[in-house]
């Protein structure tokens, strides 16, 4: 079943990042901000080294500026600016299973799932590390 025109268009990661661009850098932690055409803060990203050239990617979008294509954007950045420019080949995303909206986004963007499974384990205060 084809999706309606509207879904199209959010998805579209070229016309979305026309309205939103990404500041430089932040060296500490691999941090881009990106802001609407009117120096709004609309969200960010993190790219973390997995291995050479794989990095895992974080999206944040902040709660005034979600379901306007922000977060599209911001992958769409990633994958042909800031990925090329610093040597990445493939991103991987982290997402909890019920995180509709970020599986939607990757799905709708090319990305494939794999599965990993992961418990927390109970902590003992005297057998941390110092």
């Amino acid at each position: 079943m084809a999706r309606p025109a509207r879904d199209r268009r959010r998805h579209d990661g070229r016309a979305a990042s026309r309205r939103f661009r990404a500041s430089g850098l932040l060296e500490r932690n691999n941090a881009h901000l990106v802001y609407d055409g009117v120096e709004n803060l609309v969200g960010g990203l993190t790219l973390a080294p997995v291995q050479p050239g794989i990095a895992s990617i974080g999206i944040i979008v902040r709660d005034r500026f979600r379901n306007m294509g922000v977060g599209t954007a911001i992958l769409h950045l990633a994958e042909t600016k800031l990925g090329p420019t610093l040597g990445i080949r493939v991103l991987r995303a982290d997402v909890y299973a019920d995180n509709e909206p970020m599986l939607q986004l990757l799905a709708a963007t090319g990305f494939r799932e794999y599965r990993n499974f992961e418990k927390n384990l109970p902590v003992d205060d005297a057998s941390t590390p110092r």
